[in-house]
């Protein structure tokens, strides 16, 4: 039996699930200071505001890019997984 190869749903979940998990991380790349931390990372706990911008292969992985909406490319995301695309080795969320 194969393991099933990864998604860009599957991504944008975990991308979500990252940023849940570390409150804070996304607010404080950033210097506004009119919205609360919650008001601010509010879209990026959304999956519908996570659109991949690229996919590329780097040597033994595999990197999707991922900007948020409302921030564009002010805010990124990037998902690493395995050559074989099938397991999320790490999720990375930067504002640029």
């Amino acid at each position: 039996m194969t393991t099933p190869k990864l998604t860009t749903a599957i991504c944008k979940e975990e991308i979500v699930k990252y940023v849940k998990r570390n409150p804070g991380q996304v607010f404080n790349q950033f210097e506004d200071e009119k919205l609360s931390l919650t008001e601010f990372e509010l879209p990026a706990t959304l999956v519908k505001n996570w659109k991949r911008t690229d996919k590329s292969k780097d040597g033994n992985k595999v990197i999707r890019a991922f900007n948020c909406e409302p921030y564009d490319d002010q805010l990124r995301a990037y998902v690493y997984s395995n050559s074989n695309d099938t397991v999320i080795l790490d999720v990375e969320v930067v504002g640029e």
